[in-house]
């Protein structure tokens, strides 16, 4: 099923991901975190091109900009809730941090709301819900499921980084973020940046990933974890 490829390749993604997000600066390194910004594994040099910790700070949804950590209960009120299928799939592969939403209006696409540490898991979808309730949500990923939905006639939801969304090409991520993306996965259409800074011994990352199928994204993350 698309579906499940598809989110099985995110959930990859994730557990590569997790590994740098619970590393720890070694004592007495301090930096600003403009001196610090240093590319992924990609081939691209993030310090220079486009991308910068900037560009995912923020999220439109809905045409209103937020601000990560996005409140969740601004969520909830947007109409999102919980899917308990997506939260099953998702602790299926060990990744307890992602927390799967879908929304009556918008069969078969799925919000995925970030908690801020990678490095702990919760046991249910209930735990984390709360988590996200007191700390707050760290990224936002929203994905089609391409067994349900036409690509070119499903009705998007809003949600946008840059002005890039569901739909968007690849030419205008490119534009928008630049060439320093990991060229590990485009072969498969996914089109990762990701970066870090490191101030006060501590190391953020920041995470963006596409996904396309015939030249149209269907699946989009914007995430910061430490």
């Amino acid at each position: 099923m698309k579906k499940r490829t598809g989110l099985c390749c995110l959930l990859i993604l994730c557990a590569l991901l997790l590994i740098g997000c619970t590393a720890v600066p070694s004592s007495g390194s301090s930096a600003s975190a403009s001196e610090a910004v240093r590319a992924g594994d990609g081939n691209g040099d993030s310090a220079q091109g486009a991308f910068s910790p900037e560009d995912i700070e923020q999220i439109a949804i809905e045409g209103t900009e937020y601000t990560f950590p996005l409140s969740y209960d601004d969520i909830q009120a947007l109409g999102w809730a919980v899917s308990e299928e997506g939260y099953r799939l998702v602790t299926s592969y060990d990744v307890r941090y992602v927390l799967p939403m879908e929304h009556e209006t918008y069969p078969g696409v799925y919000l995925m709301s970030y908690s801020e540490y990678w490095s702990v898991s919760y046991d249910d979808a209930q735990s984390l819900e709360e988590v996200l309730k007191e700390s707050g949500v760290w990224g936002l990923g929203v994905q089609m499921d391409l067994d349900q939905v036409d690509l070119d006639c499903v009705d998007y939801p809003a949600v946008s980084v840059k002005g890039i969304s569901l739909g968007s090409s690849l030419e205008e991520v490119i534009q928008t973020f630049g060439e320093g993306y990991d060229p590990n996965y485009t072969d498969q259409g996914l089109y990762m940046y990701q970066l870090d800074t490191e101030e006060e011994e501590t190391i953020r990352y920041y995470w963006l990933y596409f996904s396309f199928q015939d030249g149209k994204m269907y699946e989009l993350h914007a995430a910061i974890c430490y």
